[in-house]
This record gives C-alpha cells, sequence and structure tokens, in this order.
C-alpha cells in the first residue's frame, strides 16, 4: 500500500508517452511509442484514488493504458463480498474504458495473456481493462487457497506446497499440460544441483530460493536485449536530432537537452527575477513608512508607551492609486514565467485553476484528446495543462507517474486544504525523491 496509487501512477505514465509523443514524434521518428501496463488488485479498485484515476484516464482516451485487473474476490478479512459487490467492469465501461474478460486468470498458459494484449491494443480510442478471474493462492491445497489465509501470511502447508510445485513428481501428479512440462525441467535441474555438489533434497525436491538456471539464462537475455534496445533508441535520437536540427531548431534543443538530464532551460532564472526585482520596486516606493520623530518632550502624550514603540505612520508621498497584490498572484506570474520558460513543465489543477492561477491557456494549451478541439481552442496531447476537474487525490498521485517517466517536471495548483486530501501521493513522491512542484494557496 496505499493501494490505488500505483493505478494513479500508470495514468500518469500514459499521459506523460501521449504528450511526449504529440510534442517530439515526427514521421519515421516515433521516438515515444510504448504500452504502459499496469498489476491491481480488488483493493485498488476498492480505493476512491484509483475511481478517480481512472475516470480521468477514460475522459483523456488514453489507449495505450492496459490494466490487468487480479479478480480473485478475496481480501484480509475475508471475501470480497462483504464489503465489494459492483460490477467493476461496467464501472469502467462507464468512464469509456475498453472492457476485456480472461475467464482463467489461473492459466499458465502465455499465449491466452498474449492474445489479449494484442486485442487491447487493436483499438485506438480507449484505455483497457482486463478482468481477470483467479484464485489467490492458486496451487496451494484445499482450505488455503481461495482464503484470505494466503493474503499476506506465511502458508500453513509450506512444505506441502513445495513438494507439489518443486517436484518432478509433484508437479506429474497435476496432470496439467504445463506442469508437465515443467517437470522435466525440474527434473533435469535436480540433476544439474547435485552434479554441483549441492543440495537438492535427496533429489527430490528443488533447495528453497533456488533460481533455475533456464530461469535465470531468460531473464539476464531479456536484460540484454533490453540494453540493445536502449542503445538502438539513443541512436535513433541522434539521427533524429541530425535530421530535424535546421527546420525545428528549437524543438531539437528541447530535446537534447532533456535526453541529457536537463529538465529546464539555462536562463529561465532571469526573467523570474526581472519581475520580481520589478514588483519588489513597486512595493517599497508605495510602502507607508514607520516615523519616530515624535516629540519626547509633548505634555499631552499620556499614551504610557515606552519610547522605542512610539511611532507614528505617514504616507510615502508615492500617491493612493498603487494596489497591493494577493500573494497567489505573486504565486501565479512566477509560475507563469516558469512554464513560459520552460516546455518540459507539465501539470494542473483540481478546478481551482482559476482561483489560484495555475493555467496560461495561451501558453500551456490544454492536454485534451486531438478530437476536442473543436470544442477547446488549443486541445492536444501536446498541451501542458491538465484539467484534473474535482479529483485532488488522482491530481497528485497522476504526477508522480509524470514524474517517473522521465523528461517531465510535474507541477499542481491546489489550495492547502486539497493538498491534506492527497497526502498519500505526496508521501509517495518524498519517498520516491520525486521533484514535483506543489504550489498551494492557503
Amino acid at each position: 500500500g496505499p493501494l490505488g496509487q500505483g493505478f494513479a501512477n500508470a495514468v500518469g505514465i500514459a499521459i506523460s508517452e501521449a504528450h511526449l509523443a504529440a510534442r517530439f514524434n515526427r514521421d519515421g521518428f516515433n521516438l515515444f511509442d510504448s504500452y504502459v501496463y499496469c498489476l491491481a488488485g480488488d483493493g485498488c479498485m476498492m480505493e476512491g484514488v484509483s475511481s478517480e484515476a481512472a475516470s480521468l484516464a477514460g475522459h483523456l482516451r488514453l489507449h495505450k493504458l492496459i490494466v490487468f485487473y487480479d479478480d480473485n474476490e478475496t481480501t484480509i478479512d475475508g471475501k470480497t463480498d462483504l464489503a465489494f459487490s459492483e460490477d467493476v467492469g461496467a464501472r469502467f465501461a462507464a468512464y469509456g474504458w475498453n472492457v476485456l474478460h480472461l475467464s482463467n486468470g489461473d492459466s499458465c498458459d502465455s499465449g491466452l495473456y498474449e492474445k489479449v494484449v494484442r486485442e487491447a491494443q487493436s483499438q485506438t480510442e480507449r484505455p483497457t481493462i482486463i478482468v481477470m478471474k483467479t484464485t489467490i493462492g492458486a496451487g496451494a491445497g484445499s482450505g488455503v487457497e481461495g482464503t484470505s489465509k494466503v493474503h499476506g501470511g506465511k502458508l500453513p502447508n509450506l512444505e506441502t506446497v513445495r513438494q507439489k510445485l518443486l517436484s518432478p513428481d509433484g508437479l506429474r501428479s497435476t496432470g496439467d499440460l504445463v506442469d508437465l512440462q515443467v517437470a522435466d525441467l525440474v527434473e533435469e535441474e535436480l540433476r544439474a544441483v547435485a552434479a554441483d555438489g549441492g543440495d537438492a533434497g535427496s533429489g527430490k525436491v528443488l533447495p528453497k530460493f533456488h533460481v533455475p538456471r533456464k530461469v535465470l539464462s531468460k531473464f539476464r537475455a531479456i536484460g540484454a536485449a533490453g540494453d540493445r534496445k536502449a542503445d538502438l533508441w539513443d541512436e535513433k535520437v541522434q539521427l533524429y536530432i541530425r535530421a530535424f536540427r535546421a527546420a525545428e531548431p528549437d524543438l531539437v534543443s528541447d530535446l537534447e537537452r532533456r535526453v541529457s538530464g536537463r529538465y529546464l532551460t539555462e536562463n529561465w532564472e532571469a526573467k523570474v527575477n526581472e519581475y520580481l526585482h520589478r514588483e519588489q520596486k513597486q512595493i517599497y516606493a508605495n510602502l507607508r513608512t514607520l516615523s519616530n520623530d515624535f516629540d519626547r518632550n509633548d505634555p499631552e502624550d499620556d499614551s504610557g508607551e515606552p519610547e522605542l514603540k512610539k511611532a507614528r505612520t505617514t504616507s510615502s508621498g508615492c500617491g493612493s492609486t498603487f494596489k497591493y497584490k494577493a500573494g497567489r498572484v505573486y504565486v501565479a506570474e512566477v509560475l507563469k514565467n516558469f512554464v513560459a520558460m520552460n516546455p518540459a513543465v507539465i501539470g494542473g489543477s483540481a478546478d481551482v485553476a482559476s482561483s489560484c492561477g495555475g493555467h496560461f491557456p495561451e501558453i500551456q494549451g490544454h492536454f485534451l484528446p486531438p478530437s476536442f478541439s473543436e470544442r477547446h481552442k488549443g486541445a492536444s496531447y501536446a498541451g501542458r495543462y491538465i484539467h484534473f476537474g474535482v479529483r485532488e487525490h488522482a491530481c497528485l498521485a497522476i504526477l508522480n507517474g509524470i514524474c517517473s517517466y522521465s523528461c517531465l517536471v510535474p507541477y499542481s495548483t491546489l489550495f492547502t486544504v486539497f493538498y491534506q486530501y492527497g497526502l498519500p501521493a505526496i508521501r509517495m513522491a518524498s519517498i520516491s525523491k520525486f521533484p514535483v512542484l506543489y504550489t498551494p494557496v492557503v
């Protein structure tokens, strides 16, 4: 926990992918083109923050977001029907999601999951939730699997389970076709362990914490393949830079900064400081002054106050037309300069931007599906302002996801009391050392 945070983070990652793709991708150069996969459980579906995030994701049509919902109907205190009986699929359909079902989520056949993912990817209008019916603790045996006993505690019959799932005889006894294949692999691994002089449980059960060689080899190969893909992506970035530097120099400079870890422009402070110095000069010129030029021998002064406290205010003589600004106005102006000078800055507000001053349409536009442009001028995934609606908790948790994607600096503007709504997300940002910018207004 806290449950639901990861779900909202996934929405933030999907927002980042859509935004960076709209900002940088060009014909033949899809630098940002990835799907976001999220695994969620019954607890996540009960949490309010995931409902807020799911509603926004459906509204924004984040079709590259795919959520696997592990529907095992079990929580710590018992079966979910004690407190949770809604049709989650119908709820997500109402949010505007593509809803798919996998009736046998206990299956070890990877082809089933590949097929449903391809189906999710076949449409480009909606995020997808795959409702998987599963058995918690599948394989743990009667009286244990499918119960809250295996939700977070140690299996009471752990050795029996080890005998069943980590020995050739136990695997063959299930009659499952996949288990039969795994049994041959385990038998081969036991011979290798014995040849190396290891403890193989008298040659019948794999040792505790043992990682089979073929599993280790496969995962290391996946890591190496990932490294190669990263190298290819770096090469593609360099080709992109050479291809577009002349035609779009600002865009290329922006990309170069971000991929090198520099998300802010070099001179952004200058404009902010210029504004602050100008405002400070005006304030100082119009301040009322305190004066201590009273007559120490005035017989009518019977206030009894110490002399150092005797003072009277006088006008500075600069006229009475000067209007003092609320602190939030200065914050908004500084933020506006910050956003204008740094294209990596993206953020939003939970329906209080007009009060807190966090949206600058002429600079940011609107992060909305392009199809919304007929109703909302400037609507595009390239927009840098996210309309979170009245979803404070999801707003802050989504910003964590945006931060984790890299190449972006997220911010929010809310009243202080609304930040208290989202304290779990702020705590997660702190633990994760995410540089999220919060601008609270009292």
